[in-house]
């Protein structure tokens, strides 16, 4: 229970820099609905100093592709079903050929049908430009943006480690890496410098953070590599090695993967769940590979 966690005083909630580029790559209902989330509980979030250097070198790209993916939307799914009809078509000449025939008729009748499956998609963006779906604030304000100024206003930003720290980071970095010890391991081999002990930089930053302010840490992060989770039973859990470290500090971590989040979030602060996020919310890894 978050809330009850939360409301206890005694712990804080920390974002990982992918839950909030994240919240760009979603379809405007669901980045609506997750800011919601956010903004429940943005009072008890404290970034790591990692992540908002992270977040201010990626965030200007990632929104500029929300701005242009929700404009190219329907030139991108119309370009679709014309190469589709294309294909389809093609394969009539296969069948003449062939000497099937009627062949001319079948080619009138998918022509026709396909045309229809255009005609569904014109009206859907129709109606929704109407009710200014695709022309979405998104267009001209930054959200993810204003609350992380937030934070930057209310110094819920983490002390931001020294060079000492991140040279000694580093240095440590070398031989837990060469162990696979968690978490960054798995970042070794296609990152180079400082870059691939990012992981292990925020991590260091969540200890001295615990175990200065005493303070439990309810971790959101949507890396979900070998190196922060590991399987259980068939389940992923949070890396024992981790949870381990953790405890060192006299505090408990409670990680999450950002859905979870979202979910436990709107369930306790009665944030409304628009349609579409409620199926993707449900929806298993095994769901989302049989829609594709």
């Amino acid at each position: 229970d978050i809330k009850s966690l939360i409301d206890s005083g005694d712990c804080v909630v920390v974002l990982d820099t992918n839950v909030l580029l994240n919240i760009y790559r979603y379809s405007p209902d669901f980045s609506d609905f997750s800011l919601n989330c956010i903004r429940a509980v943005q009072e008890h979030i404290i970034l790591p100093a990692t992540v908002r250097l992270e977040y201010g070198k990626h965030c200007r790209a990632e929104f500029s592709k929300m701005k242009s993916k929700i404009k190219d939307a329907q030139k991108t799914t119309t370009d679709q079903i014309k190469r589709a009809k294309d294909k389809v078509l093609a394969t009539c000449d296969g069948l003449e050929r062939l000497q099937f025939p009627d062949i001319g008729e079948l080619r009138a009748i998918l022509a026709e049908q396909l045309d229809e499956v255009q005609s569904v998609l014109e009206g859907f963006f129709e109606d929704r430009v109407n009710l200014e779906f695709v022309s979405h604030a998104w267009n001209n304000t930054d959200h993810v943006q204003a609350i992380v100024s937030w934070w930057d206003q209310n110094g819920s930003i983490m002390q931001s480690p020294t060079q000492e720290d991140i040279y000694a980071w580093c240095e440590e970095g070398e031989n837990r890496y060469k162990k696979e010890v968690p978490p960054g391991f798995k970042d070794a081999k296609n990152k180079d410098g400082v870059r691939k002990f990012s992981d292990l930089i925020l991590w260091k930053e969540l200890l001295r953070f615990a175990a200065k302010e005493k303070k439990n840490i309810i971790f959101i992060t949507d890396d979900v590599k070998a190196d922060w989770w590991e399987l259980d039973n068939g389940s992923k859990v949070f890396h024992q090695k981790l949870i381990a470290e953790f405890n060192k500090t006299g505090q408990q971590i409670v990680p999450l993967v950002s859905h979870e989040f979202y979910s436990e979030i709107s369930a306790s602060y009665g944030i409304e769940k628009p349609d579409v996020v409620e199926l993707a919310l449900r929806m298993t890894d095994a769901d989302y590979c049989r829609k594709i």
